[in-house]
């Protein structure tokens, strides 16, 4: 996991083949990851472990409305990778 000292909540995390997940920016609205293997399950879960979304990517770049969530950190699991990003 590589974390950009400019962008707190921008968020690299290389896996198996060589894809990544990339959150960049904050996030408000609107979660986009790129780079993901399509079918992929993508998990947000809140700070004290419960489950706020749970559903699949539809591409390698796939959009996650999180506008109803609470401003604070989650946690993003996608396939079997997990990285933390900040709700604004």
């Amino acid at each position: 996991v590589e974390f950009y000292p400019n962008e707190v909540n921008a968020i690299q995390n290389t896996m198996k083949e060589g894809a990544f997940v990339h959150v960049k920016g904050h996030v408000r609205d609107i979660l986009h990851l790129e780079g993901i293997t399509p079918g992929a399950e993508i998990g947000i879960y809140a700070a004290n472990g419960s489950q706020k979304y749970l559903g699949k990517a539809d591409g390698k770049n796939t959009s996650v409305d999180v506008s109803r969530l609470s401003r604070g950190v989650y946690l993003l699991r996608v396939g079997r990778q997990a990285v933390k990003f900040i709700k604004e």
